[in-house]
């Protein structure tokens, strides 16, 4: 997963300045423990916001970064490693963001990278499509229904409003 970074892409369209600038941050927003890094990161996007016109926050799933190297964590974290995508497919994350001419649609609201492959059709430099956190196919495979999960396609996910709702305090 990733940590939090600031990133500002300058887009220069029809002679206007726009200032394309996007949170990458890891599942932290959807959990109560880690939620007040995910308010940092927000707060900080927001004190830049006078001279933003478009602010995201994007987290995608485990990045295939090398970072864990042991045998104890390589057995545990397999999986994840083997459904996670590259830090790669983040980039093509932002770039299908800041080339999108309706990005203003999209404002105020967490995507994942994996949500934004689907959408914008694009897919990792290794070939695979990962699966969205809100994809049915994806939950079910989490509670061990990876055989119905399989009948879903990718696009067919959970409303965020419900994931939401389910994770917090609610």
């Amino acid at each position: 997963m990733h940590f939090s970074k600031l990133i500002a892409i300058s887009l220069d369209d029809e002679k206007k300045f726009n200032t394309f600038s996007s949170n990458i941050s890891s599942y932290t927003p959807l959990d109560r423990k880690l939620r007040w890094f995910y308010d940092y990161s927000l707060a900080v996007l927001k004190a830049k916001r006078k001279s933003v016109v478009e602010a995201e926050d994007l987290f995608g799933k485990y990045a295939e970064s090398g970072r864990f190297n042991d045998n104890n964590h390589l057995k545990m974290l397999q999986k994840l490693v083997e459904e996670g995508e590259t830090p790669e497919f983040t980039g093509k994350a932002i770039v299908a963001l800041a080339t999108d001419r309706n990005l203003l649609k999209k404002t105020g609201r967490i995507w994942t990278t994996a949500d934004l492959g689907i959408d914008y059709g694009f897919r990792d430099v290794n070939g695979r499509q990962p699966d969205s956190i809100r994809g049915l196919k994806y939950v079910l495979g989490q509670v061990g229904l990876s055989h119905i999960g399989a009948l879903f396609p990718l696009w067919f996910r959970i409303p965020g409003w419900l994931m939401t709702a389910v994770m917090s305090r609610l």
